[in-house]
């Protein structure tokens, strides 16, 4: 019997409710595992920034004691070095500096402070060594 022209047979379409949960459950549980993972890499790429701009201030107090022959009365603004880091992560420092030697230092400021306390400052002195002063050894923080 051929089908009525007024009437159309009933063919559910959509999503049901327990569909649009479920995938929203799924999409949670990945997100869940993506945010910590992304924060942690976040703050390990400032902590290499830092590292990086503390080798260019060593670098730019070399050339300083070339000029001077002593590091003595340099300033970050006599080095036209910057304070902080663009994304103001970290806070560079001359702890001291004198005729033969330097302390540097990078202090993580804000939340990267909170991130990465186990790494916490990273100095560097007129010699090459590295050290922080958080927990972790200096060979997982440098």
């Amino acid at each position: 019997m051929p089908a009525q022209a007024g009437i159309q047979s009933f063919l559910p379409s959509g999503f049901h409710l327990i569909e649009i949960l479920i995938v929203l459950a799924i999409i949670s549980i990945l997100i869940s595992f993506a945010v910590p993972s992304y924060s942690t890499y976040i703050a390990h790429a400032n902590r290499r920034e830092a590292e990086s701009l503390l080798m260019e201030l060593a670098s730019r107090l070399e050339e300083y004691r070339l000029q001077h022959d002593s590091y003595q009365d340099a300033t970050l603004n006599t080095l036209k070095f910057p304070a902080t880091n663009k994304n103001h992560t970290y806070q560079f420092q001359i702890l001291s500096a004198n005729q033969d030697t330097f302390l540097i230092t990078a202090q993580p400021l804000h939340t990267q402070a909170n991130k990465d306390a186990d790494c916490g400052m990273l100095m560097l002195d007129a010699i090459g060594k590295k050290s922080v002063s958080g927990n972790k050894p200096v060979n997982e923080c440098w």
